[in-house]
Order: C-alpha cells, then structure tokens, then sequence
C-alpha cells in the first residue's frame, strides 16, 4: 500500500475513534443507547451478527455505523480529491476530513444518520467519472459509479438523488469526445438499474400510500434557513433552528468559533476554486452555483431570488418531494473542500523556494493541519 493510502486509512481510524466519543450526561436518539450506557460490551456485540442482549435479541445492522459513514465520506473525498490533480497528502486529507465534518454531516449524524450515508457516498459517485474522462475504460467507470449510487440506498429519494447532479456538471463540462460520449451514454444505464431495486418498490407504495408529504414540515419551514450564506456555510437544515435535541446543530449555529472556523474554511475553498493552477476551475464554479440554486431554491426573505414566491409554492406542490431543499448540500459541499484542497497545496508550494523555504514549510503545515 502507498503511503497515502496508508494515511486514509489513519484518518478513517481517528473518525472512527471520533464516534465513540460521547459528552457526558447526552444521549443521542439514533438507537445508540449502548453505545453510550456501556460502550465496552457495544465493542465486543459488534464483532457479531447476532447480538442476544438488545431488543429480546436481534441481527446487528448498525454496529459501528458512524464510524462507517464518517470514514467513508472521509476517504471518498480524500481519493477523489487525489483523482482531482492534488498532489500533496496534507491537502488531500484535510479536505476528506472538511467533508466527513462538515455542518450537515455532523447535524444529522446524531438524530438521522440515514441521511448522512447519501453525502458520505456523493464523492464515490463522482470519482469513478473523474477517473474514467481520463483513463481506462469508460463503461467500466459508469458501472462502478452506477454501483456507488446503487448503494446510497432509497431511504430518502431526495437525498438519493443529490448524489447525481455534480455528475452530470462533471461531464457536461469535459472535453467533447468518445470518451466523454461513453460515460455520458452508460453512466444513466446504470444508475437507472442501480435504483430499480427502490424505485419499483417505491411506485407501488405510492400506490396505496396516503399523500404523507401533504401532513408534514411545509415549505415555509424547510426553506427559512436556506439563504445564500447558510447554504455555503452548510447550516441549511431547517430541524437545527427549532429542534433543541440537535445537539450538534445548534452548536453549529451559536458557537461564535464554529461559525468562525467555517468561515475560514467558505475563504480558504473559495480561494482555491479560483486559483490559476487549478485546472478544475469551471467545473467547480459551474457546481457550486448549481448547488447554491437547489439549496437556496424557494427562499423567501430580505433576498431572495426571482421566481422565489413561485418556486416556494412549487415545493408544496409539485415539488414537494424536493421541499427539504437541504439535502442538496453535498453539491455545493465537494466544489468547495476540493477548492479547499488546492489552496493548502498552493501554501504549501508557496513555501518550498526562498530562504528559510523549510522553516516557512513546517509553520505552514502546522497552521494548516490546526
């Protein structure tokens, strides 16, 4: 194994020690009660299948889960970034480690870790594409990111589809081609059969099913929060404002140096989209603003786009499936680390020449790594 791999791999280990961590005296409501009550005897269970002391016995399907989200999110983004052009490990990391952290992963992690799993597994989509527009075969690479998608699971089909859009603004903007043609040609091939096993059953549920979506959370509730800072920010869910068991969101939103720290982090990635030894530049942009669109979609206050009055009415009708407008954060979440990854290296770089190049180096990746 390279020693980058090697460094994913430690990094998933320290995210996975990150989940165990628990604040004294909270529990959180993801049916991690053991977890918290005796997190020795959750360890030992989870070696298992069959665990005989919770729920009058039962098969485990979620030992260790955020660990397993967390270090997925982490080494997608990691290697994706790597695929990207990112030659130094540091910036590669600290960008997996921006994403598996960021404001909406750490939101729903604790209350509904299911919709952390479709933003965990977004760089997964994207990264057999990223490989495929340059080498190798490209059906193969549509498969395998047809398969990435497969396994984002229908739970939510919103945040199931939030895994494609930075796809199609990847390809969209590679240069014309066979190759280009491939992946433009088999990657809906198969992302429609990786989600037949849930888009079928899905359809004859909405047979039968009541109009849930007419009962629940309204517009006006999910797009209150979404304006154009919190959007890049990443506090766009609305549970967090009025849900005071959110622990880890409203956090978020009244720590004065969590707001600050994802400030510096909103510069750093937008400065590094924009840098000249970014080859990457139009997609990112092009991502980005696509995902501010879908975020931001419907928001209604002191700014607010054209249309706004229509879309938000739109998304307690038509559009309503779509309303929880948030889970479309991955899209403007990857553009901004993957910018984040190009500005730690270009700081990087800008310290290796001139006198006193090594000192400036190792002040650099301690500012950086802290």
């Amino acid at each position: 194994m390279s020693t980058f791999a090697w460094r994913v791999l430690a990094g998933c280990g320290l995210l996975i020690g990150l989940a165990f961590t628990q604040d004294p005296g909270y529990l959180v409501a993801d049916t991690k009660f053991d977890l918290v009550a005796a997190p020795g005897d959750f360890v030992v269970r989870a070696l298992h299948l069959w665990d005989g002391e919770g729920a009058f016995g039962q098969l485990q399907n979620q030992a260790l889960w955020w660990g397993l989200v967390l270090a997925v999110a982490f080494a997608g983004t990691a290697r994706l970034v790597r695929a990207l052009g990112v030659r130094s490990d540091l910036a590669c990391l600290l960008a997996g480690a921006a994403y598996a952290l960021s404001p909406r992963m750490l939101t729903t992690m604790g209350p509904i870790s299911s919709e952390s799993w479709p933003m965990a597994l977004a760089p997964w989509v994207l990264l057999p594409l990223v490989v495929g527009a340059e080498r190798g075969s490209p059906r193969l690479a549509a498969a395998w990111a047809g398969v990435a998608v497969a396994c984002v699971g229908g739970i939510n089909a919103a945040a199931a589809f939030a895994v494609i859009p930075l796809g199609v603004v990847w390809l969209l903007t590679r240069t014309r081609g066979p190759r280009r043609r491939a992946l433009m040609l088999w990657w809906p091939v198969f992302t429609f059969l990786g989600t037949l096993w849930w888009l079928v059953p899905l359809a004859v549920m909405g047979a039968y099913s009541p109009p849930f979506l007419d009962w629940i959370e309204t517009a006006s509730v999910t797009t209150f929060p979404t304006t154009v800072a919190d959007a890049l920010r990443g506090t766009s869910n609305w549970v967090a404002y009025i849900d005071t068991t959110s622990r880890a969101g409203r956090d978020l939103l009244s720590t004065p140096y969590l707001a600050l720290d994802a400030g510096v982090l909103l510069l750093l990635g937008c400065a590094g989209m924009v840098l000249r030894s970014n080859p990457h530049r139009a997609f990112l942009a092009r991502g980005l603003a696509v995902g501010l669109v879908l975020v931001t979609l419907g928001h209604e206050g002191a700014v607010q786009g054209w249309g706004a009055a229509t879309l938000h009415d739109l998304l307690d009708g038509v559009l309503s499936p779509i309303r929880n407008v948030h889970k479309f954060d991955p899209i403007i979440r990857l553009p901004l680390v993957i910018g984040l990854a190009y500005a730690v290296e270009q700081l990087r770089a800008g310290s290796r020449t001139g006198s006193g190049a090594a000192r400036q180096q190792r002040l650099n990746t301690a500012v950086l790594t802290a």
